[in-house]
């Protein structure tokens, strides 16, 4: 039987003990939250740091609003209690990078809005997205802070950039149709010499050009008369040269032929007297 002083004593060593497990637990918590603040910290600076080149990208692609940081239910949005997953959430709701990242861009004035997604494939959820106005120079106050020198600048890199690759594409374009053009004047100059080649062999009629499924006409995906071909599906070079045709009346059609075996087939731009 243990003795009343040695009960006293063991039940005060085991509430000591207990004060010291409680400590010993509230210090490992605050030390595991102090490590989480500082991660939570680092890969805010991050994301903001990548901000500058999503806003380049975004306004190259020319877009009014860049994707800042995609959120997860129960990681970076810690919704209340009774309050159904839904297609809403509050600012209020973010914690750790999400909140930081939020509020950075609130900081840096870039207008940040929590946008809802979703597809049957992928599910749904939230992101922070920032946005801006179509124009050459943003309308809102600028802050003065070098974070947002940069994304200003980089909106603005981006929207140049936009232009610089369209003046390119439109070069590029102008480039293939002066080639078309000079293909074109090539076949049309020689169907004289065509015709005339013909009209000895006693023939009504003369090939001027033959066609290409894919570079001189395009079918549409629809269509499976595969004898067919009409003159509205006429491309480049084609259409060039048919066009010249039907203007000095020399009666064009599009004329089917096939090897007689199966093996192959095809269209000639062909005119007639």
């Amino acid at each position: 039987m243990i003795e009343a002083s040695e009960l006293s004593k063991l039940t005060h060593l085991a509430i000591e003990q207990g004060h010291q497990a409680a400590a010993e637990k509230k210090r490992a918590q605050t030390e595991l939250e102090s490590r989480q603040q500082v991660a939570d910290r680092a890969r805010a600076d991050e994301i903001v740091a990548q901000i500058p080149a999503r806003v380049r990208d975004a306004a190259a692609a020319d877009q009014t609003y860049a994707l800042i940081m995609g959120l997860r239910e129960g990681v970076d949005i810690l919704r209340p209690a009774g309050e159904p997953t839904g297609t809403t959430c509050d600012e209020k709701w973010l914690v750790g990078t999400a909140g930081l990242v939020w509020q950075s861009c609130l900081e840096a004035r870039l207008n940040p809005k929590l946008q809802y997604w979703g597809d049957a494939k992928s599910g749904h959820g939230f992101n922070i997205v920032i946005h801006w106005q179509r124009q050459s120079e943003p309308t809102a106050e600028i802050d003065t802070a070098e974070w947002r020198r940069l994304t200003d600048q980089a909106i603005e890199e981006g929207r140049r950039e936009a232009a610089r690759v369209a003046e390119e594409e439109e070069r590029a374009l102008e480039h293939d149709r002066q080639l078309e053009r000079d293909k074109a004047l090539s076949i049309i100059s020689a169907i004289p010499n065509r015709a005339r080649t013909a009209a000895q062999a006693k023939q009504s009629y003369a090939i001027a050009m033959s066609l290409r499924e894919g570079t001189d006409f395009k079918r549409p995906l629809n269509d499976r008369e595969y004898c067919t071909c009409s003159p509205a599906w006429l491309t480049g070079t084609a259409k060039l040269v048919w066009d010249a045709c039907v203007q000095n009346k020399l009666k064009p059609e599009l004329q089917f032929w096939h090897d007689g075996g199966g093996m192959d087939s095809g269209f000639n731009l062909v005119i007639h007297w």
